[in-house]
């Protein structure tokens, strides 16, 4: 699947308009996070890493000049959760992120929240038992040391996507 066809993908998923998703991806490219190439059939491929850092960087960021800071912000989060479950091999939030996009992925994702605000994010998936259970990430700093998040007593913000919108989005590596 090439950027376009993804980028229309996830306007029809979400509450993102085409011109919001427009300048979060020029964003990518410009810092090199998102393949650039040619135009039309000759236009690059996304991949499940490109798809995680286009919705991370709209579901942190209002603005484009914001997405570097922020996407290395949440990007680099780590698992503050029981460590035997683990997302997809992995306790880094942009790696665990990126396998839910992966249409080889067989994890049953329920849904990703992530704070605006600060960040934190929470993935929710069900289990072979039907049990949901949930891996919580945040800055390593905060993982580090025992202390409360960093918007403690503010208004906080979160995206919430369900799981039926991953993997209408999944990125299917044939067609990558």
């Amino acid at each position: 699947m090439r950027v376009r066809e993804f980028e229309r993908r996830l306007q029809a998923l979400t509450p993102w308009n085409a011109s919001e998703i427009d300048q979060r991806t020029r964003a990518l490219r410009e810092i090199g996070l998102l393949a650039v190439g040619g135009r039309g059939l000759n236009a690059p491929q996304i991949n499940p890493d490109g798809a995680a850092y286009v919705v991370l960087s709209l579901a942190v960021t209002n603005r484009p000049d914001e997405t570097h800071d922020a996407v290395s912000t949440y990007a680099s989060m780590i698992s503050a959760g029981d460590p035997r479950k683990a997302i997809g091999d992995t306790h880094v939030f942009f790696e665990a992120l990126a396998s839910i996009l992966d249409a080889e992925n067989k994890l049953r994702c329920t849904s990703v929240k992530i704070c605006k605000s600060w960040p934190d994010a929470t993935i929710e998936f069900k289990d072979q038992n039907g049990n949901i259970w949930s891996q919580r990430y945040l800055p390593p700093a905060q993982c580090a040391v025992s202390r409360r998040p960093d918007g403690v007593g503010k208004v906080r913000e979160d995206i919430t996507l369900d799981g039926h919108c991953f993997r209408k989005l999944a990125i299917d590596r044939e067609d990558a």
